[in-house]
């Protein structure tokens, strides 16, 4: 799907015959779907290397150990690994520090493989339509096993600025190469599907931002299972799109 994408949408004739990809890497449903999706479309193409980057900050430092597990898992897979996983660790965590250390790190990936900026993907989505979220969460919480309330609060504690309404300071609409054919969780699971990796690739991703049960580096070791809180908006996510939370 994103092989034929880029084909015919962003290569032309001036282009080499080789090149390489850079992809946004953090070990969330979504960045590892499209991580796996590059990696299968171009397993049998060794010209072809997809390079991951991936940043972690105080806040948010269990990224790397996620992709890094996504990256074994996609290599087993597809038989596909990438010649260099970029790092940037330990970046005090702001919205601005974290976009520049992402910035950096696809710079570094650009510049050392010879990317095309047009060739740089990232798992960015919008929230999916609320009103729709937060009826199935009314309608399914007790199948679930989760406290419809909390569940309901999770959603209004959303970052706004994602929904797809377009109200003011919403992200702008996304090409492919930012991400990519789907815009929300619904879209992402979806991917999931038509690679038949819902069982084999998802259960190794992880997207809560509130890991109650992991709170310190030293107990994150490489194997463990993530443990997701359910109830912060972004397991709620993987809940309304998958009907699961791994």
């Amino acid at each position: 799907m994103i092989k034929e994408y880029i084909e015919n949408n962003i290569i032309n004739e001036s282009w080499p015959i080789e090149y390489n990809i850079c992809v946004k890497l953090s070990g969330g449903a979504d960045s590892s779907i499209i991580y796996y999706a590059l990696c299968y479309d171009y397993k049998d193409d060794p010209n072809v290397q997809i390079i991951p980057v991936t940043i972690s900050t105080d806040e948010k430092w269990w990224y790397p150990e996620g992709a890094r597990k996504v990256i074994k898992v996609v290599g087993e897979l597809t038989g596909k690994y990438p010649p260099e996983h970029i790092v940037i660790e330990n970046i005090k965590h702001t919205p601005s520090n974290y976009s520049k250390a992402q910035n950096t790190a696809q710079d570094q990936a650009i510049k050392k493989y010879n990317i095309h900026e047009d060739l740089s993907f990232s798992g960015l989505t919008f929230n999916p339509n609320i009103e729709t979220m937060k009826h199935y969460f009314k309608s399914n919480s007790g199948k679930l096993g989760l406290d419809k309330v909390k569940a309901l609060h999770g959603i209004d504690r959303r970052d706004p600025t994602r929904d797809p309404e377009g109200k003011k300071g919403s992200i702008p609409p996304i090409k492919l190469k930012r991400n990519t054919q789907f815009k929300d969780k619904l879209g992402t699971a979806a991917w999931y599907k038509h690679y038949d990796v819902i069982d084999t690739l998802y259960p190794h991703t992880f997207s809560c931002e509130a890991p109650n049960d992991v709170t310190d580096p030293k107990d994150f070791l490489p194997g463990d299972p993530h443990v997701h809180c359910n109830y912060c908006f972004f397991c709620l996510e993987r809940w309304f799109a998958f009907g699961r939370i791994i």
